[in-house]
């Protein structure tokens, strides 16, 4: 499979740690308690939000406790003493938060600025958060290298030369990464894991039995990385791997079902029960999510069935994003729902399943609604013998109203409301703005269209019914 560039220049992992820190003057004190000690932080220009520590949860950022004020822009945090580093964040809520690795340490302190946490926060006392600082910059240095190689390789096809001179650099920067690797290793392994997150050897020189790129990126994006290793637990890096991981693959064309199988045969390499399966999850999630692909819905639900039960604002956030990308994404099943009929009967979506059904929003004073009607009712006379089935959901407020536009428009297809206007519970669900508004969906409930009219309407309702319209 040839490419007009190669995934190297697109492949680009998150950053989600700090810079490389320097020299500070802010000092710690211990607790007098055996098992906790003191941060200190030393962070100017917080004045309108309280300084807080969180600690990641999958999706977002679960708060831990309040910084107690002891002085003008100094905050203390009691940090409980563990046996292996824990990553917390400070900050603000609506700020950016500095991840600090503390549990193992006993003399940590930070000093930096709210309005640009990340880039300002200096440590002291921690060789820890140093070295950690020090393994994101390097992985941001070989990331950079990497996708700049990766374009002039691809820039450079037809001239045979300058591809063999960056195949050959790709293969000096393969070198040194896992050189790199190798020494972190012997070092801190707990630091190794963080970078074996970010070590990939490129294709060109070790495509081996791969036909093509996606196929060995997806194969071996975590190949330094056990993921079933516990320490994954506590590395939440790991969350934006498997984001980059996801949204590299979203952005390739590959088909649904190879697509779902290179994310779940990553997956299926964590334990389930633990927090790194959390993490990973989560960020597949997002990645697709921020590429708007039809498969966070799939792994948001996979998401939500197995944490949704957490009771945090984030995870009410991401349920309200995957409703709403339900009703958005073509491809995606169309969120289940139920309204009464005008004789106060429910009717619910799913009853429809195994039709290709139009769910037409519309209302009574709705002039441009109106003039469609007839369209439609063509339409369904022509198609409802095949299969074919229409459900309307009004916007109106009067029932009487809403009635008589059925019966003089011979709109003779189930219709339901909850006669609340532009509050309408499932035009809200959908996420309609106005009428009239349609949603397509084929015999399994999978959106195929959105706001179609008129022949363009009619033509592909016809090419669904047959088979040739998905």
């Amino acid at each position: 499979m040839i490419f007009r560039y190669t995934l190297l220049t697109i492949f680009g992992l998150l950053i989600f740690g700090c810079k490389s820190p320097s020299a500070v003057v802010d000092t710690i004190s211990k607790k007098a308690e055996a098992n906790q000690f003191t941060l200190n932080a030393h962070l100017k220009g917080c004045e309108k939000e309280p300084i807080k520590l969180y600690q990641f949860d999958g999706v977002g950022f679960k708060e831990l406790a309040a910084a107690r004020i002891v002085g003008k822009d100094s905050f203390q945090f009691d940090i409980t003493k563990t046996t292996s580093p824990q990553f917390y964040y400070v900050g603000q809520y609506s700020q950016q938060k500095m991840p600090v690795l503390a549990g193992t340490e006993h003399n940590i302190a930070m000093v930096g600025g709210c309005k640009n946490l990340r880039q300002t926060t200096t440590f002291t006392g921690s060789e820890l958060n140093d070295a950690y600082g020090n393994v994101i910059k390097e992985i941001g240095s070989t990331n950079n290298q990497r996708q700049r190689l990766g374009k002039q390789f691809a820039q450079n096809r037809n001239n045979p030369k300058a591809a063999q001179t960056a195949v050959n650099n790709l293969a000096a920067l393969d070198q040194k990464q896992m050189a790199y690797l190798d020494t972190l290793k012997k070092q801190n392994p707990y630091l190794a894991r963080v970078a074996a997150l970010g070590t990939y050897p490129s294709f060109q020189n070790n495509q081996g039995n791969f036909i093509n790129e996606i196929d060995y990126f997806a194969a071996n994006y975590f190949q330094f990385a056990d993921l079933m290793d516990a320490d994954y637990d506590q590395i939440p890096y790991l969350f934006e791997a498997a984001k980059n991981y996801a949204t590299v693959l979203s952005m390739q064309p590959i088909p649904t079902e190879v697509f779902h199988g290179y994310l779940d045969q990553t997956l299926a390499k964590l334990n389930p029960d633990g927090r790194a399966y959390k993490y990973a999850l989560g960020g597949m999630a997002i990645g697709l999510q921020s590429k708007t692909h039809p498969s966070f819905v799939k792994y948001g639900n996979q998401f939500l069935k197995k944490y949704g039960a957490e009771a945090s604002p984030m995870i009410d956030n991401f349920k309200m994003a995957v409703n709403r990308a339900s009703s958005f994404m073509t491809g995606a099943e169309a969120p289940d729902f139920a309204q009464n009929d005008p004789d106060g009967k429910p009717i619910r979506l799913s009853e429809f399943r195994g039709k290709v059904v139009l769910v037409d929003f519309w209302a009574s004073w709705c002039g441009p609604c109106r003039r469609e009607n007839p369209n439609v009712v063509k339409m369904y006379q022509k198609y409802k013998d095949q299969g074919f089935e229409i459900l309307g959901v009004s916007l109106d407020k009067q029932k009487g109203a809403w009635l008589k536009a059925i019966e003089k428009d011979k709109l003779t297809w189930p219709h339901v409301s909850d006669l609340k206007g532009w509050k309408n519970e499932v035009a809200q669900l959908y996420s309609v703005t106005s009428v009239p508004a349609t949603i397509l969906l084929d015999r399994e409930g999978r959106i195929v269209a959105r706001n179609l009219r008129g022949p363009a309407l009619e033509a592909k309702v016809g090419a669904v019914l047959s088979g040739k319209g998905q």
